[in-house]
């Protein structure tokens, strides 16, 4: 699969239209079956991309690293993964290592808090807290701006393209 930095550059380079769809975690059986279906169905529209989003607390990642590896191992669909960066760096990096494991290449990590009735607690440098800072090759909008314990913690695992107009895209990072 094409890391999903590559394949927008390439489109807007070749001046392309595209579509790119999001889906959230299905929270039972029943679900994961008709996500499938309906990712085969969008399937025939040729997206760039698709992408499915972290559930809360990490109470589906189970199920969010499984639908993402069956979409893109088996329904042949580049997929992308949107990672809250809310947890700990060693359970972001667990996570980390059993996508990549599964063959998953395309990540956004993403600053978020919890959501109202969380039981996750953050602390002073875990992912998502602490100071922040500019992503190298931005241009300084808040969009752009990452935690600092992120850009150390996980930049063996994940880049952002220095050279690429990171503000254009700021969702598209890729697996090294």
């Amino acid at each position: 699969m094409v890391r999903t930095l590559d394949a927008i550059r390439q489109a807007v380079e070749n001046s392309c239209h595209f579509v790119s769809s999001e889906c959230v975690v299905p929270t039972t059986e029943i679900g994961a079956v008709a996500l499938y279906d309906i990712v085969e169905c969008l399937s025939a529209l040729d997206p760039l991309f698709c992408s499915i989003t972290w559930g809360n607390d990490g109470r589906t990642a189970e199920t969010f690293i499984e639908v993402a590896s069956v979409c893109q191992s088996l329904l042949s669909v580049n997929f992308q993964v949107n990672l809250a960066g809310y947890t700990s760096k060693l359970e972001v990096l667990k996570w980390l290592r059993l996508l990549k494991a599964k063959g998953v290449r395309n990540l956004l990590v993403r600053r978020s808090a919890p959501t109202a009735g969380s039981t996750t607690t953050s602390c002073n440098g875990d992912i998502g807290v602490g100071p922040r800072t500019t992503a190298a090759g931005s241009h300084g909008t808040p969009r752009e701006e990452i935690n600092a314990t992120t850009s150390t913690s996980l930049a063996p695992i994940a880049t952002v393209s220095s050279s690429f107009s990171v503000s254009a895209f700021p969702h598209a990072v890729g697996f090294v």
